[in-house]
């Protein structure tokens, strides 16, 4: 049973050492001990019950961090969304979206998308819902406004790439792989945010459905490249993006292993683009690593770029002046330009 559903064996474990710590200290812990994959996994379900037990959705998100990807946030999303729904663990198990009104799903999702975050987890749910990325997009263009829209797209296309991987948050039962045929349509989303979205998780989802047909890790990784290369220029950076996105997690752990996942790129083009996806996820949740690690950067056109692109992202996620200024510390002039 738990081999078909391992969230059936980690709710009840994340329950108890909820009872003597706190959302934080676990999601910490978890980033130490786990790899980035499987920390975000059980991450979801460190926020999951973290709302059972607090039973708001803001007081359970004041116990979770940013850590993985700020998973215990999606999980703390995830629950208020499918208690809203009427959904009980208890009895439900995974509980099926498919039976509910387009009209509940709509006014419990806006009810919830109010802040980045939450947006971000209310798209996981969505996905869930409809298995499919129209009719979640859909619910996404009416119930997020402005740059919300891109984190509630940004939060069903992860799902789709965490269920294809097994690191989903709940099961999903009819989701299957695409087929390689089609991999090159995939993003081919309706605007502009919800393409840039699709190609943040486009790499977990072309490397996964490749090695689930056979290819190996690095005939895999090839192809992926080889397909990002045939775009067009517009699309063509944003797969390039995907593949810092893919590898941003090494800002954390290895930083040689994170400049090498982009610098064995050929073109400079594709080497900037990279960097600014691994900026584009770091900016999140590893901002006083992300400042040392642009500054390890080879040239200074590289460091320029990387310190600019983590200050687009961090003032458009709200951040203060004073508080960039701070990150970069007084003797840093290059981060202090950017």
């Amino acid at each position: 049973m738990y081999e078909e559903n391992p969230v059936l064996c980690a709710r009840p474990i994340m329950e108890s050492l909820l009872t003597s710590h706190s959302g934080t200290d676990i999601m910490d812990a978890l980033e130490t001990e786990l790899t980035a994959s499987q920390c975000h996994y059980i991450g979801h379900v460190v926020g999951q019950q973290s709302f059972v037990k607090l039973r708001t959705v803001d007081d359970a998100i004041s116990q979770c961090n940013r850590a993985c990807d700020s998973a215990c946030i999606h999980g703390v999303v995830g629950e208020a969304f499918a208690e809203e729904l009427g959904y009980d663990p208890l009895v439900d198990g995974n509980f099926d979206l498919k039976h509910l009104s387009a009209e509940d799903i709509y006014v419990i999702g806006e009810k919830l998308c109010t802040t980045s975050q939450t947006c971000h987890g209310v798209g996981h749910t969505l996905f869930q819902a409809y298995e499919e990325f129209e009719p979640a997009l859909e619910v996404c263009r009416k119930i997020a406004s402005g740059s919300l829209g891109q984190y509630c797209a940004n939060g069903l296309f992860m799902e789709y790439a965490d269920i294809l991987s097994f690191k989903n948050m709940r099961s999903v039962a009819d989701t299957k792989y695409p087929n390689i045929s089609t991999l090159r349509k995939l993003c081919e989303q309706h605007s502009f945010d919800e393409m840039r979205a699709c190609f943040r998780y486009y790499p977990r989802i072309v490397i996964t459905t490749l090695e689930a047909n056979g290819f190996s890790r690095v005939e895999a990784r090839t192809e992926l490249r080889r397909m990002c290369e045939a775009f067009n220029e517009e699309k063509r950076v944003a797969c390039m993006a995907g593949i810092g996105v893919y590898n941003s997690y090494a800002v954390l752990t290895n930083q040689s292993v994170a400049v090498r996942s982009c610098t064995q790129l050929t073109e400079l083009r594709d080497i900037a683009a990279c960097f600014l996806g691994q900026v584009w996820v770091a900016t999140q949740d590893r901002r006083t690593t992300l400042v040392p690690y642009c500054g390890t950067l080879s040239t200074e056109a590289l460091r320029s770029s990387c310190y600019q692109g983590f200050f687009y992202f961090f003032f458009e996620a709200g951040g203060l002046m004073e508080d960039a200024v701070q990150l970069c510390n007084e003797d840093n002039v290059e981060c202090l330009a950017g």
